[in-house]
């Protein structure tokens, strides 16, 4: 049960839609319910300024005040996103990796290119620590070591490739990084259980 107390009190709602292997991470490391209290007092005055442009145009629509309201709720979503990443209260996951400056930095780059052939100490050099820092606080605000994370997001892709494409495994492989194709058969069944094609024709045809 949830339940609002106190003069001006009010209730503010939104629906998201999350789609892909990025929102999964993201939906992952976020607990059920993020509760902030006193954010003025904690400098976040953009809240209210949001709220009220917001009941503005509802109150008194204008043309383009869907696509207004949709971006106000957007920025709030992000902004509290951010509050909770940065708070004492946040797990280790991709959402609080990606606030750190120099993890981030490195989440960025092997998501744009996920084949390239990273190693632990080419990923410390990217992020201008040394490769036991490196590996130390990307574990520890991750939750899991470098290279495991790169195989997990090789795998999701993968999946969207197997599912949403025409391509075969071999190219599939290339596509994630992988340069033998046995290679990529051993990592795709550890991860699931069955080979690419085994896989893809069970989920495709289901």
């Amino acid at each position: 049960m949830l339940r609002v107390t106190g003069p001006g009190a009010r209730w503010l709602t939104g629906t998201f839609v999350h789609d892909g292997a990025a929102s999964n991470r993201l939906l992952a490391a976020l607990p059920e319910v993020i509760a902030f209290e006193r954010l003025r007092e904690r400098g976040y005055e953009w809240f209210d300024v949001s709220y009220r442009l917001m009941s503005k145009e509802r109150r008194e629509p204008t043309p383009g005040a869907a696509v207004m309201i949709s971006r106000i709720l957007d920025l709030m979503y992000i902004q509290m996103l951010r509050l909770w990443a940065t708070s004492t209260e946040s797990s280790p996951g991709w959402l609080r990796a990606g606030m750190d400056p120099d993890i981030g930095g490195v989440l960025d780059a092997i998501h744009a290119d996920p084949a390239r052939a990273w190693s632990n100490a080419e990923m410390a050099q990217y992020a201008h620590l040394s490769r036991t820092v490196f590996t130390e606080r990307f574990t520890r605000t991750l939750g899991q070591p470098p290279m495991a994370y790169l195989t997990e997001l090789r795998m999701e892709l993968a999946r969207e490739l197997l599912l949403g494409s025409g391509e075969t495994a071999k190219q599939v492989a290339r596509r994630t990084g992988y340069r033998s194709d046995a290679a990529f058969n051993r990592a795709f069944a550890r991860h699931h259980g069955r080979s690419p094609g085994q896989w893809r024709h069970e989920h495709v045809t289901s």
